[in-house]
């Protein structure tokens, strides 16, 4: 086994023992690391690697066209891997520094239009308990924005329907809060109860035909098939129909703060992004639509 592999194994193994680190951040690590351990090559050996080493890792990754987020995550693994050996007192020093970091910028989220969230709305075949449980979960996604993690952790007692609310309990930071529902959201979820298979052990909410939990995988599956449906043309993720929930409520005069609550989010920065794709598209409008937009006057 190369020095590099064995460094990212027992790395690993440290992570999952002591730090107790999640399935997802293990899998992540281990991805991060595979692909800096294969463009290093077998035979390299740890004290060889420098910060020339780590920019043309960097090189590498942007002229494969990663994202400037995606490279600064790779990098922070590699910082963690770099920190860890050098507390085993492997290494002296990291090959890593501060001026790596790559620049981000300021990315708009991709978001649909209330023209394609109600073709997308009436994609599900409703005649189907599939199309009744997929139409629900569509809603549930767009009308509280809620995020795939949170929706798919859904269960029945975080239900309110008489008070048209859910109750979000996997949200980041594990702290609980409360989300309204839209009427044809609460009345797309009552439909779906009276669907729902019976006589299963698991609480979860939206539960698949073998009435096990769904995952986000099937979730965004699914999602895809219904916007090829209503014929969208955009990359969308159930992540979008939280983005489109968010510049929704941004365009129909919600304050930030408001939007901050509903969305969950810890600092009122994040949310701010949405304020651009608003603004973006007020500017739109009022170019249409404004005397002084589309008339010249001589």
């Amino acid at each position: 086994m190369a020095e590099i592999d064995e460094a990212v194994h027992k790395f690993l193994v440290y992570q999952e023992v002591e730090r107790n680190a999640s399935i997802n951040t293990l899998r992540s690590y281990r991805t991060d690391l595979e692909v800096f351990s294969n463009f290093l090559g077998c035979n390299t050996s740890l004290s060889s690697i420098d910060s020339d080493s780590v920019r043309e890792y960097l090189a590498r990754l942007r002229s494969l066209g990663l994202s400037s987020a995606t490279m600064r995550r790779r990098l922070a693994t590699l910082r963690s891997l770099f920190g860890w050996l050098i507390e085993e007192d492997v290494l002296v020093k990291s090959p890593i520094k501060k001026s790596m970091n790559p620049k981000t910028g300021k990315r708009l989220p991709v978001y649909l239009t209330v023209d394609e969230i109600t073709r997308l709305l009436k994609a599900p075949d409703t005649t189907t308990p599939r199309g009744i449980r997929d139409r629900a979960i569509i809603e549930t996604l767009y009308s509280a924005g809620i995020r795939v993690g949170e929706l798919v952790n859904l269960k029945m007692q975080d239900i309110d329907l008489k008070g048209k609310k859910l109750r979000i309990r996997e949200g980041k930071g594990n702290k609980d809060r409360m989300v309204p529902l839209a009427d044809q959201t609460a009345n797309a979820i009552r439909n779906y109860l009276k669907v729902r298979p019976e006589a299963t052990k698991d609480p979860a909410l939206f539960l698949s035909r073998l009435k096990t939990r769904l995952t986000t995988t099937m979730i965004n599956k699914l999602l895809k098939g219904y916007v090829a449906k209503a014929g969208i043309e955009k990359p969308i993720s159930a992540h979008c129909l939280r983005h489109t929930c968010a510049t929704h409520l941004l365009e129909g005069g919600a304050d930030l703060r408001t939007v901050q609550e509903i969305l969950g989010h810890s600092s009122i920065a994040t949310t701010q992004i949405y304020t651009s794709v608003s603004n973006r598209h007020l500017e739109k409008v009022y170019k249409k639509a404004h005397p002084r937009s589309v008339l010249k006057i001589d």
